[in-house]
């Protein structure tokens, strides 16, 4: 009986098993990429000129998002009244981050980004009524709300609430 080489005690056998196995899943990896890009690109044909296309994470079928950015995306549109219609497809934007938004085929990451994106483009100037002393507070509080205040109602949430709830309950 042949004896087959060996590396540390894994044989020519396994490591081509393992080749395999790895190269199927990068293939699989690459064909899903192309899948979603194809539905992405027919997605896109239906969308309407002159509309915000809101990419977000699901919400209720009445309310609005509970995620605060989605909320802050979803009623700027609301109160600038800027026509804009909902796609809960669970994609993620290219940067990785929800929501995004597509208009007449430009596609912009974050929240505050969309806001600026269509206040140059539609130009819309909700704070125009603003001194500039009031728009510099308004600035630093979103910065606040929104970089620093944030975590700590997400810690609260996923951790200390948890904690608490699950002991009483």
């Amino acid at each position: 009986m042949a004896s087959s080489s060996s590396f540390f005690g894994v044989t020519e056998c396994n490591l081509l098993c393992v080749g395999g196995l790895v190269a199927g899943l990068a293939l699989a990896a690459v064909a899903f990429k192309r899948y979603q890009k194809y539905k992405d690109d027919q997605r896109r044909q239906t969308y309407p000129k002159d509309t915000v296309v809101l990419h977000q994470i699901g919400r209720g079928k009445y309310i609005p998002s509970i995620s605060p950015f989605p909320l802050k995306l979803e009623t700027y549109l609301r109160m600038a009244k800027i026509p804009y219609i909902n796609e809960h497809a669970h994609t993620m934007s290219s940067k990785g981050k929800t929501p995004w938004m597509t208009y007449n085929g430009e596609d912009v990451d974050d929240s505050q980004m969309c806001i600026d994106f269509l206040n140059k483009k539609l130009g819309v100037d909700m704070n125009k009524h603003l001194s500039l002393e009031q728009k510099s507070i308004g600035h630093a509080f979103r910065i606040l709300v929104e970089d620093h205040l944030y975590w700590y109602r997400f810690i609260f949430q996923y951790f200390i609430c948890y904690r608490v709830c699950h002991v009483y309950l």
